[in-house]
């Protein structure tokens, strides 16, 4: 099976003078040129192997797009993937990149589940009598899938400490900051298993809290890529894309960066932003429509560039950054947002399922865990760029795409897939729900506003737990879940105990009482947030047009008997 290798121009930087390939192991042949513990690349020169007490290579399966394991295709396996001692044993690669600069390095590596979770870059200039630690960041790293910054180092789970074994992750290393690598016959790297965050200790990647010992490390696709040196302009935007932008409208969004690398430059560079969007030099100020970034001696050398969303009015933005000048050919970058309410509307998290073998499937015919989200506003509510979790100390952990059309209607319901498929829709999350309790949380999008959550225990399949009435505080346990539909009784508001009757139901402008009484009943109704709207004696409550549609609580008193009805409005 022939992988696909997406252009590094893409994934990395943004050339406008595109980098070509120097060196790349991808571990197709079978069995591996050069052997099982020494491979050599299938393009240009350079040589691999285990180092420290990583040892026992063998050829396994590969992945194409660094994320997910493809049978057919070839990786390089350290079966014995012994961590040793912290930041000594690993894989090292020695290429040369005479005749190149602005240098990447792209790899794609699977832990098994025992395996070390942790992995730390390492460079070296003098054909590795010394090596340095290479500090991995968002500026000079991409992380496509799996994986996360942990002091400089890359952690396994998506949030650091995450459950994630029997994994493919991919990386990209820009090195452009670097000038000893460039041009230089002596240059390599390596990467090798570190200790876990500050625990002084290597974990595995399935659980953070495990020593790890052995397990399994596997390679794929190696890339070393360059561009060569030449007199012709040279320049390298990192990251090659941003995220979109959230603005809690009056205060722009937060900044982006973008970070500028060149050679013979035969100008300055300009960059202009579409409409709603501004940029600078400055972090914090000096912001407008276009900036020029003057280059001096024909180069740039991390020139930082700081770009923000900032609307005067709600709604999406969007449209192309452009950056020319220089002597180069003008590139472009989509930049995406969303500007919302500084408030955020109240929402509930009205009913889960953390173990669902057969309620309810999703789109896909899948049964998986479920979160039921309620509108109590008489209107509909967009969900673009809330965020939920399941971790109270990470409430941030997924965010409804901020484009997402998803929409909870007024007074309805909308299911969340809680999953860990996010691929598969706006609705799908990046976590599962514990059958042994943990959190809820739904955040606004401006990742500040806590919207609603909960803490609950130990939960039974097919049984959901959801509030006793609809955006009420209690919670009780359904035996005969209602995903998407009401937890409400059909019969409230209809006869009572006492043969007290209530209608209409649901009521326009007003509300008759009836029933076997002898005295004038004492009747409260109550908002569906607990607001007092009427106290008073009598069998009929009129002039009600003005209420905003919705539920309301009516609460009657008999000789000190209470009954309660749930009503609706029109």
């Amino acid at each position: 099976m022939r992988k696909l290798l997406l252009p590094m121009m893409l994934l990395v930087a943004g050339l406008i003078n595109a980098q070509v390939t120097i060196t790349n192991w991808n571990f197709e042949a079978n069995p591996l040129e050069g052997g099982d513990n020494t491979p050599s690349p299938s393009t240009g020169l350079g040589s691999a192997s285990f180092v420290g007490s990583m040892n026992t290579g063998l050829r396994n399966h590969g992945t194409e797009t660094g994320c997910l394991q493809v049978s057919g295709t070839g990786a390089w396996s350290a079966e014995d993937a012994n961590p040793g001692t912290n930041e000594s044993s690993g894989a090292q690669f020695l290429v040369s990149t005479a005749g190149f600069q602005l240098v990447t390095v792209q790899y794609d590596l699977r832990m098994s589940n025992s395996a070390t979770r942790t992995e730390r870059f390492q460079y070296t200039t003098d054909a590795g009598i010394t090596w340095q630690n290479l500090d991995l960041n968002s500026s000079n790293t991409t992380i496509s899938c799996n994986g996360s910054f942990d002091n400089g180092r890359i952690d396994r789970g998506n949030n650091l400490g995450d459950a994630n074994g029997d994994s493919w992750g991919r990386r990209i290393i820009n090195l452009s900051a670097l000038n000893p690598v460039n041009d230089n016959a002596l240059f390599g790297f390596r990467i090798v298993a570190a200790h876990y965050s500050n625990s002084g200790e290597f974990r595995t990647a399935n659980n953070s809290t495990t020593v790890a010992i052995a397990g399994k490390w596997r390679f794929d696709n190696v890339i070393v890529s360059g561009a060569p040196i030449t007199s012709s302009p040279q320049l390298i935007i990192s990251p090659s894309s941003l995220n979109s932008f959230t603005q809690v409208l009056g205060s722009p969004s937060n900044e982006q960066i973008l970070t500028l690398n060149g050679t013979n430059l035969t100008g300055n560079i300009t960059i202009e932003v579409p409409t709603h969007f501004e940029v600078s030099l400055t972090s914090g100020g000096g912001f407008s429509a276009s900036i020029e970034v003057p280059v001096a001696s024909g180069s740039l050398i991390n020139q930082t560039v700081y770009v923000r969303l900032n609307r005067s009015t709600l709604g999406n933005a969007g449209g192309d950054l452009e950056i020319f000048g220089g002597g180069v050919t003008t590139t472009q970058m989509t930049l995406s947002g969303i500007t919302i309410p500084s408030g955020s509307a109240q929402l509930y998290i009205n009913e889960f399922m953390a173990s669902n073998s057969s309620i309810i499937a999703d789109e896909f015919s899948e049964f998986n865990d479920w979160i039921e989200l309620y509108n109590p506003n008489n209107s509909a509510v967009s969900l673009a760029g809330y965020y939920i979790s399941d971790d109270a100390t990470n409430p941030l952990k997924y965010q409804i795409p901020t484009n997402s059309t998803a929409t909870i209607p007024a007074f309805g319901f909308l299911l969340i897939w809680a999953d860990n498929q996010s691929e598969q829709g706006d609705l799908h999350t990046n976590f599962a729900l514990g059958t042994n309790g943990e959190d809820l949380v739904l955040t606004a999008p401006d990742g500040q506003t806590l919207v609603d959550s909960y803490t609950f225990g130990i939960q039974t399949t097919d049984v959901s737990e959801g509030r006793s009435l609809d955006g009420a505080s209690t919670w009780t346990f359904f035996t005969t879940p209602t995903p998407n539909a009401s937890n409400n009784p059909l019969n409230l508001g209809e006869v009572s105990s006492d043969h007290i009757k209530v209608n209409p139901n649901p009521f326009k402008s007003e509300i008759n009482i009836s029933g076997n009484f002898s005295n004038n009943p004492k009747i409260q109704l109550f908002s569906f947030d607990g607001r007092l709207i009427a106290n008073f004696e009598g069998n009929k409550l009129e002039n009600l047009e003005s209420l905003s549609s919705g539920m309301y609580f009516l609460t009657i008193e008999i000789d000190n008997n209470f009954n309660q009805f749930i009503l609706n409005k029109q």
